[in-house]
């Protein structure tokens, strides 16, 4: 399935009416008056986003969802969201590209809430619509016209439209029966979208305590849709005369200094567009209480618990061979299967991954890939015996894993930026992986540069919702140094990340095991881990990792194996493949062991190629 469907079926099965819209437009792919009265089917959804895979999801508003949305344009009209939430407060708060939408339930007992343009301007200030029946809206995590994508703010439960606010919206509708709509064809009507809203209210002429103001949105709007400065001048000048008074016959030369000034505006965000990496950049400010709906619920959300943080950007730190390249594949395939992480810690936000592997072999990636993913996805089942495949690469199931092959991904350039960009918003991936640091980035001047272009990525990371998790060395020497100042280049990456994992050698270490700590700046530090990855690649195939708590210094590792092994053989001798059986543990390093203790004349090999404790040996 594709992430949108998902989302889709997801609002169907909480009894919203949905429709596939086009996310450039607004504007619905199919006609929709049916579904006005009438939620579509599962199939129906199935079938309209496997046409139109990158559809923007609409959800009908009224009755028929039961839902009524405050629609407050915050960009263009300035619109008090604050002074709104405390008449309609409700903790089911969408950001949209330029303001925020209130979903509400459609009040018990009504008949008809009506869509309206413009509504309550005394009460509640200017910017304010209200989709009810015969409305709808984009719905998160559609992708706005604008390159931003519709987002929850807060998604908890809808309360009731209030009373008062129902009440004055019918009475506005009595006085305006007229609903703002446009005739699509004989069996379909559509909302109008905002801006043909606005035109059609604004261009017969406004009051005059609003001339500037739509002076000011009519020639953006003009200057937008690429008209030369002259056309639109004298547009305006229609326009204006339609006013009364006309804002010429008390202020010409402030009339014509704010169109010029709208135009160099305009110009300038074309500009910084063309020279942004990865799609064009605002250059912005937002009031305190908008910043405070956004930014202001505390409450963290993970897509890991304790390892990963939803929308961050984070590095891996870690010395070579030392298993960083193995946590980074299996939090992937635990991401995109919805599998524990590690086997242990569950997936709270599963999702897309992508994954740039821009240093090792890829047939290689592929064998460590096919391991964990056969072994989780696998655990509990046989593997069928006419399969082509051998075990480690045997996925029974399809994974939104998407890797990168050409290895060209750099964060100066500004194609290969764009191009992430583009895969980021089209896969809408939970979490992208970069490993290594090194291969995007220049390492002159100890990467005094590389934070700076990484920076392009936390702008992703707010568009999206995105989490971007890097791999990078420690500097030499580093091995049994768990500091974030072990990295190399380290004095320049530390500010830039979010969530840090730093991966270090135990000393008198078990083998395969390691030291991880883990530090996010949301939280603070975690507990310390140490993990031991038992990996068979040659022989049984197996993939497990054992994570338990940091010993304390001083001590160390606590490694029984030898002594399992040596009790497994007390009663009578075994094969090699026996004594794995009892241990736990692949073939292959039950052999390492095995040879080491016979160096040590603690077991000999007998006969028939069977093991048998030291104490068994005739005199």
């Amino acid at each position: 399935m594709l992430p949108l469907l998902d989302h889709a079926l997801d609002y169907l099965s909480h009894g919203y009416s949905v429709i596939p819209c086009n996310p450039k437009t607004k504007k619905p792919f199919v006609k929709w008056k049916p579904y006005q009265t009438r939620l579509p089917t599962e199939g129906e959804v199935c079938e309209w986003w496997r046409q139109w895979p990158n559809a923007a999801i609409g959800v009908v508003t009224g009755k028929v969802s039961r839902l009524v949305v405050l629609d407050a344009d915050v960009d263009k009209h300035g619109a008090n969201v604050w002074l709104l939430y405390q008449c309609a407060p409700t903790e089911r708060i969408v950001k949209t590209g330029g303001g925020y939408h209130l979903w509400l339930r459609y009040p018990e007992g009504a008949d008809f809430v009506p869509t309206l343009a413009g509504v309550m301007e005394k009460e509640l200030g200017p910017g304010l619509d209200v989709r009810g029946d015969g409305g709808y809206v984009i719905a998160p995590p559609s992708l706005h016209p604008s390159g931003v994508l519709y987002a929850w703010v807060q998604e908890g439960e809808a309360t009731a439209l209030p009373p008062a606010i129902l009440e004055s919206l019918l009475e506005q509708h009595r006085h305006s029966p007229q609903p703002v709509t446009a005739r699509v064809d004989q069996d379909d009507t559509q909302t109008l979208s905002d801006d043909e809203q606005w035109l059609t209210r604004s261009l017969g002429g406004v009051a005059s305590g609003s001339r500037n103001q739509t002076l000011t949105r009519l020639a953006g709007y003009l200057a937008g849709k690429g008209l030369p400065f002259d056309v639109t001048e004298r547009l305006v000048e229609v326009w204006d005369d339609r006013n009364d008074p006309p804002l010429r016959a008390e202020d010409e030369a402030g009339f014509r200094r704010t169109l010029r000034s709208v135009y160099e505006r305009e110009a300038a965000k074309k500009a910084a567009a063309d020279h942004a990496p990865g799609g064009a950049l605002d250059f912005t400010l937002i009031p305190l209480d908008e910043f405070m709906c956004e930014y202001g619920d505390s409450r963290v959300q993970w897509i890991v618990q304790e390892w990963l943080p939803w929308a961050t950007t984070g590095l891996i730190i870690s010395p070579p061979a030392h298993y960083k390249t193995w946590f980074l594949l299996d939090l992937a395939v635990s991401i995109a299967s919805g599998r524990p992480f590690l086997g242990q810690f569950p997936v709270e936000k599963p999702g897309p991954v992508i994954l740039f592997q821009q240093e090792d072999a890829f047939q290689g990636l592929a064998g460590r890939i096919g391991l964990i993913a056969g072994n989780r996805l696998m655990e509990g089942q046989e593997v069928p015996d006419d399969d082509p495949l051998s075990f480690s690469l045997y996925i029974p199931e399809a994974i939104p894993v998407h890797i990168h092959r050409e290895r060209v991904l750099r964060f100066g350039d500004r194609w290969s930026m764009e191009k992430l960009r583009e895969f980021v918003e089209q896969i809408r991936p939970r979490l992208v992986i970069l490993d290594p640091l090194y291969s995007a980035t220049t390492t002159e001047d100890f990467m005094a540069s590389a934070a700076g272009n990484m920076m392009v990525l936390k702008h992703l990371r707010d568009l999206y919702h995105t989490s971007f998790l890097v791999a990078h060395h420690t500097r030499k020497g580093a091995v049994h140094d768990t500091g974030r100042e072990g990295a190399w280049g380290s004095q320049f990456l530390n500010a830039w990340l979010e969530t840090g994992w730093q991966i270090r050698s135990a000393e008198d270490a078990a083998p395969g095991e390691i030291i991880l700590r883990r530090h996010f700046k949301i939280t603070g530090a975690a507990e310390t881990v140490n993990v031991r990855f038992d990996i068979d690649s040659e022989e049984q195939h197996s993939y497990h990792v054992h994570v338990s708590a940091a010993r304390k210094d001083g001590d160390k590792p606590q490694d029984t194996t030898d002594e399992a092994i040596l009790m497994a053989i007390a009663e009578a001798p075994l094969s090699q493949g026996r004594i794995a059986e009892m241990v736990g543990l692949d073939k292959s390093n039950v052999s390492r062991r095995l040879k080491r203790l016979v160096e040590q004349r603690r077991v000999e090999l007998a006969e028939r190629g069977l093991y048998r404790a030291a104490s068994d040996l005739p005199d």
